[in-house]
């Protein structure tokens, strides 16, 4: 089962970074993936099939995230950028943020009656089955069965112990995801600072923490200037230091509920 994930997530993990490259192919040909799927669903152009979106209901959500990256929501602000900003808008929000999403969906948990359930941790007020996160704090683990195959979910939400870094950036709380959720394997690291709340939490209030696709900007950023430092072409450490650059830039609310 362990064994199974990690491979499963070390492959997703290459075809992310492949996706950063692919996507340069894919571009161009955006209109006709989304609008004609089964002229790409064969062995020629399902590669670039699996790197895209399709589960939104508009073109420019599947391909541009106009929900999330764009302020407010507000379709006239789209329309109005400039080709180069809804490039850049496009790849962070197909190659970064919603990576081979067509391909992640191809395997997803089975759903049904869980059977030979291993509760192995559960500190919180919630259920075994329910994700720590910004909302619930504590520690699950547990494993079971659904229809022949086991599954395991662990997660934990703790305090941090004050040091520099909690001072410098005003983040009081680290949280851990990993395994199955009832729609999709996923692996998420997360350090935020936690507003307490009677109400529901939205989006706004995660502006704060500083989530995967920042540290993955300041890793970006890193390696392009690593590059230069090793006098690589300008094109190569160009893209990673814009692109790093775009990843902390870019305002996002995320809308995924495991939070």
């Amino acid at each position: 089962m362990y064994l199974k994930f990690i491979l499963r997530e070390l492959f997703l993990l290459v075809m992310t970074l492949a996706g950063i490259f692919i996507f340069l192919i894919q571009y161009p040909f955006r209109k006709s993936i989304y609008n004609k799927p089964e002229r790409w669903k064969t062995w020629r152009g399902l590669w670039l099939y699996w790197m895209s979106n399709s589960d939104e209901s508009t073109f420019e959500d599947n391909w541009y995230g106009i929900y999330e990256l764009v302020p407010n929501n507000d379709w006239q602000v789209f329309y109005k950028y400039s080709a180069i900003r809804k490039f850049f808008l496009s790849w962070h929000w197909v190659a970064f943020r919603n990576p081979h999403w067509n391909l992640t969906v191809l395997s997803v948990p089975k759903q049904g009656k869980k059977y030979d359930e291993n509760k192995i941790i559960n500190i919180g007020e919630q259920d075994i089955y329910t994700w720590r996160n910004y909302r619930y704090h504590g520690k699950q683990f547990v494993t079971w069965f659904v229809d022949g195959t086991q599954y395991f979910r662990y997660s934990f939400t703790r305090e941090m112990k004050k040091s520099i870094f909690t001072k410098l950036t005003g983040f009081t709380h680290l949280n851990f995801m990993v395994g199955a959720s009832n729609t999709r394997y996923l692996i998420k690291f997360r350090v935020f600072k936690y507003i307490p709340s009677k109400e529901k939490i939205t989006g706004e209030q995660f502006i704060k923490a500083l989530s995967f696709k920042q540290l993955l900007g300041f890793l970006f950023i890193l390696i392009g200037t690593t590059l230069l430092v090793l006098s690589a072409p300008l094109f190569i450490y160009s893209l990673f230091i814009i692109y790093g650059f775009l990843l902390l830039a870019l305002q996002q609310n995320d809308k995924d509920k495991t939070w």
